[in-house]
């Protein structure tokens, strides 16, 4: 906030877009910079969130569950009943460590927890450790990175497409220091044989470091449990 803005936060806006824009078509643009913040937005559609870049919009926050329990308690940012919700040119980083001693390492970047709604991401990034995206209903992931370690993208969801789109495993914290294994991409729950389920078209598997440099070694990744 330099004083220029409508807004002091991101939940700011997206509390004035819940209470008095109803469902009415609406744009949030969010300005670089680091924004320190859990996210919630309830039975609001037709919204947008649009930062100035990827790279240097970010909104960070260490969240899991035994802060807050349950999906719609431990992400970082919780939609819920919405549909046709676009998140654009920035980052959602739910920054805790899988090595927090008993603190619990389930800990969303992201839940969209709307069973018929749709959900867009373009240009945008998605990291955390375990459980980074919660998925439910319809989704598509253009142009954008998701990064995470033990079941990463999960949920029951009808159709989640991803689209030149890099999924990045991230060497586990719980490591100390050396190399360790790098866990599930995909946790499927979709709940009928006749959902698409998770989809992956033009999109690359990559691993890099985690947030304690720890690596993951040949051979040690997989791509999908049920």
């Amino acid at each position: 906030d330099d004083g220029a803005a409508d807004f002091g936060s991101v939940q700011g806006a997206l509390n004035y877009m819940m209470k008095s824009v109803a469902n009415s078509s609406g744009v949030i643009n969010i300005k670089n910079g680091n924004y320190p913040e859990p996210l919630f937005l309830r039975d609001k559609s037709n919204l947008r969130l649009v930062g100035e870049s990827r790279d240097d919009t970010v909104i960070r926050f260490d969240n899991y569950d035994a802060l807050n329990s349950g999906s719609s308690g431990r992400p970082l940012f919780v939609i819920a009943n919405g549909d046709m919700i676009s998140v654009e040119n920035l980052t959602i980083y739910n920054t805790h460590l899988r090595n927090a001693g008993s603190s619990g390492s389930q800990a969303e970047a992201l839940y969209f927890g709307s069973d018929t709604g749709r959900f867009i991401a373009k240009n945008a990034a998605f990291i955390s450790e375990q459980d980074t995206l919660q998925l439910r209903g319809f989704s598509w992931f253009y142009n954008s990175l998701v990064a995470g370690n033990v079941d990463f993208i999960w949920g029951s969801p009808q159709v989640s497409l991803f689209e030149n789109t890099e999924i990045r495993s991230l060497g586990d914290s719980q490591g100390g220091g050396s190399s360790t294994n790098g866990g599930y991409v995909l946790q499927a729950r979709v709940t009928s044989e006749s959902y698409p389920g998770f989809i992956f078209l033009n999109s690359k598997l990559t691993r890099a470091a985690g947030p304690l440099g720890n690596t993951i070694p040949n051979g040690k990744t997989y791509l999908a449990r049920s």
